[in-house]
């Protein structure tokens, strides 16, 4: 490799041979793109049928954290937010915002990590674009991606399709994400083990269809978690959501975390984890179907019902372990800033 510098410079982003041999001898080989034409844009195979386009920023401090890193979590971000929408991951592109400064080796690794990560999706990344910003612009490395599916659930899940009596399904554990970034912070003080769930979540929501499933709504649980996502379907598809506390999945640790904190899990990030509504009568075979196809924490966690008259933040309620119902109101905003 004659990229000799051990650190990003200014020439890096400055279009020239600097540039060149970042890309070629560091970037492209990492992602394993290598072959990847240094077009001004890139031709695409043909796609038959709809399409979802998504994208997405990474800023996620510290950069490497238990269960993950900013690399993987780029493209399993990206690819999660259109298999959610039913749509099978096919290109995707990647954009990297350097700050001068930062160590060449560390940014191999993490591209290495968002490389392994794309063979995983089995999507191709396809464009791409380097930019390097002086000492103090940026936090070390942000990256922006974009993904490009083809829609391939039919009729196509959406977060207006939610009917009362639909069943409510979490594919895994809550809030593990936002725990283990904080964790890895050491933030007010508190250190211990725990990893992210970060993970590609396609394989789980393509077995529901695959198992002729009814799957009206789908969204991984990023930012507000549990609690926005329903918040969300609630309010756009007119129908109240009740959910059993006692059935909702939580790692202990987690759970002790948000003991300390004050905070509630279910409204901490996931980046692994989906929730399903599907129509009634499915929930079991659903819930079969996610635990055999590798969601072995899966659970049936409540249903879709018709909407609480007269409450306008009030449609997502919770049963909870003492037997009382209270209202989950949709988180007020992100507590904890930089988590993806």
């Amino acid at each position: 490799m004659s990229v000799k510098e051990k650190h990003i410079t200014l020439a890096h982003g400055g279009g020239g041979i600097r540039t060149w041999e970042l890309l070629n001898e560091v970037i492209l080989p990492a992602l394993g793109a290598g072959n990847l034409a240094l077009e001004d844009s890139a031709p695409l195979g043909n796609l038959s049928g709809k399409q979802a386009l998504t994208t997405d920023s990474f800023v996620v401090t510290p950069r490497i954290f238990p269960g993950g890193d900013l690399g993987k979590l780029a493209i399993f971000g990206t690819a999660n937010d259109l298999a959610v929408m039913g749509a099978r991951p096919c290109f995707i592109t990647i954009s990297l915002i350097l700050e001068e400064g930062f160590s060449i080796s560390e940014l191999a690794q993490l591209l290495e990590s968002a490389g392994k990560a794309n063979q995983e999706v089995g999507s191709l990344i396809s464009a791409g674009d380097t930019k390097v910003v002086p000492r103090g612009g940026v936090d070390g490395l942000f990256i922006n991606t974009s993904g490009l599916g083809e829609v391939v659930i039919h009729p196509q899940p959406g977060v207006g399709k939610v009917s009362p009596g639909d069943e409510i399904i979490v594919s895994g554990d809550i809030g593990r994400h936002e725990a283990a970034v904080m964790l890895a912070r050491s933030a007010f003080g508190i250190s211990g083990e725990l990893e992210s769930d970060l993970a590609y979540v396609g394989e789980g929501v393509f077995s529901l269809s695959r198992a002729d499933i009814h799957l009206h709504f789908c969204r991984d649980l990023t930012r507000g978690g549990l609690a926005m996502a329903l918040y969300e379907a609630a309010t756009a598809s007119e129908v109240g959501i009740l959910i059993e506390e006692q059935a909702l999945p939580i790692h202990p640790r987690v759970e002790g975390l948000c003991s300390l904190l004050g905070s509630e899990p279910i409204s901490m990030a996931c980046e692994g984890t989906f929730i399903a509504a599907v129509a009634e009568g499915d929930g079991e075979k659903a819930l079969s179907t996610l635990r055999g196809a590798g969601f072995p924490q899966a659970q049936l966690i409540g249903k879709a019902t018709e909407p609480y008259p007269g409450a306008k933040l009030g449609q997502v309620r919770m049963v909870t372990r003492l037997g009382t119902e209270r209202v989950i109101p949709p988180p007020l905003g992100e507590t904890n800033p930089r988590i993806c």
